[in-house]
């Protein structure tokens, strides 16, 4: 045997062991790794949630409660193995919805809290402000009116770190229904009044004339008619000129109660009996009685 072909004997030798040797740590580095799941996994369940989510919402504004309630429950399990914050604290939010238009106030603020649990943790600070208004209409409609301003002042706090006028002036309504119903006018009108300033910037003519209304009826309380007349006036102004014919009658309506105090009994009856004719005009059988 040559020597040339003696070296080429040993060099395919040490070729061969080293694939050998090769193959066999693929094998074990194979073996130790956990294969990821496969690329689109999440981009799948994350289209399946939405999809689960967007049906609920839908069916929830067709006031479909129990379907859309299901809906919410099947897509938030995937939102929590995928741990998207935001979507479990709509997912809760809505169902807290779902339980305040069922009446079933206490498990709606249950699950507006959980929403409030998931949205601090991101800082989402518009699904705060939802989630405790809402707890404090919950509360409201309980009867639990302290606890109620608790959460409404919460909800202010947020919208004008935001810089939220829509938010603010709501948030501000609600305070002073609350303290009107604890029986604070002061505090009632001073709510009702920064709320009237913030929706006159918003040209929010609706929101102008339902609390102009709910002034007149607060300085009823304190025997300032004449400034409640003027009051009735303007939020009666402002629902004629929207068309609005439910608000035009409870605005005569009070215009009429405001000279039954004044005694001036002839006025008092006309816009009383203008009140009932539009009621007749929209059904409202209750109001004519």
């Amino acid at each position: 045997m040559t020597r040339l072909f003696k070296i080429i004997l040993v060099f395919l030798s040490i070729c061969i062991i080293t694939n050998i040797l090769c193959a066999e740590e693929s094998d074990s580095i194979n073996n130790d790794i956990e294969l990821p799941k496969p690329w689109n996994s999440f981009k799948v369940n994350a289209k399946k949630a939405d999809m689960l989510y967007n049906s609920g919402v839908d069916l929830l504004d067709e006031y479909k409660l129990e379907e859309a309630k299901e809906k919410f429950l099947q897509a938030l399990p995937i939102y929590q193995t995928e741990k998207r914050l935001e979507s479990i604290g709509n997912c809760y939010l809505n169902l807290g919805y779902v339980a305040d238009m069922s009446s079933d106030f206490y498990t709606a603020i249950d699950y507006y809290s959980l929403a409030i649990e998931n949205f601090k943790k991101i800082g989402f600070k518009e699904g705060l402000a939802d989630a405790y208004n809402n707890i404090g209409i919950m509360h409201c409609l309980l009867y639990q009116y302290d606890k109620g301003l608790d959460y409404y002042l919460l909800s202010l706090e947020i919208e004008e770190d935001l810089d939220n006028d829509e938010g603010i002036s709501y948030s501000l309504g609600n305070i002073g229904l609350v303290y009107r119903k604890l029986g604070n006018i002061e505090k009632a009108i001073e709510y009702y009044d920064k709320s009237v300033e913030i929706k006159k910037k918003l040209h929010d003519e609706h929101g102008l004339a339902v609390t102009y209304g709910n002034l007149g009826s607060l300085y009823m309380n304190i025997d300032s008619v004449d400034k409640a007349l003027n009051l009735f006036q303007f939020s009666y102004d402002l629902h004629f000129k929207n068309d609005d014919l439910e608000g035009q009658a409870y605005a005569l309506h009070n215009i009429g109660d405001a000279y039954v105090h004044k005694e001036d009994y002839t006025e008092a009856i006309d816009f009383l009996n203008d009140a009932l004719i539009i009621r007749k005009d929209f059904g409202d059988d209750k109001g004519q009685m």
